[in-house]
This record gives structure tokens, C-alpha cells and sequence, in this order.
């Protein structure tokens, strides 16, 4: 059995892997959970991209741009 490809979590997947998770230390789950959370909020307000034309997904949606709150 071959597991059903989804092209679009695999692209996710491997822009984190690429972009942040090969050069970033952590030192246990708690760690990385927290560097993943800021990257994301990186990733979807402060990141622009070329597919929406040089904006960012936050802009796009009309979200603002603060990110998430300290938990």
C-alpha cells in the first residue's frame, strides 16, 4: 500500500524543513513547538509571496499583522 499524496502538505512540509527547521536548534518538543508558532506567524504575516503577488497571506485575507499573543 502507498500512502494518497497531498501535494499541498508536502509542499508545506518541505518549505519549513527547508527554510527554517535544517537551521534552527531546539531542545525538546516544548522548544521547537514555540520556534514552529513564531515561524508560522512569520511565515503568514511578515513573508511575502510571490504567488499573491508580493503580498503577504495576512494581507491577502485583510488579517493584521501583530501575530499571536505570548501564551
Amino acid at each position: 500500500c502507498v500512502p494518497v499524496s497531498h501535494p499541498l502538505i508536502e509542499r508545506l512540509i518541505g518549505t519549513v524543513r527547508r527554510e527554517y527547521r535544517d537551521r534552527v536548534f531546539f531542545w525538546n518538543s516544548g522548544d521547537l513547538t514555540r520556534k514552529l508558532n513564531a515561524f508560522g506567524d512569520y511565515y503568514n504575516a511578515f513573508r511575502v509571496h510571490r504567488s499573491l503577488g508580493g503580498t503577504t497571506p495576512a494581507q491577502r485575507t485583510g488579517a493584521h499583522t501583530l501575530g499571536r499573543s505570548s501564551e
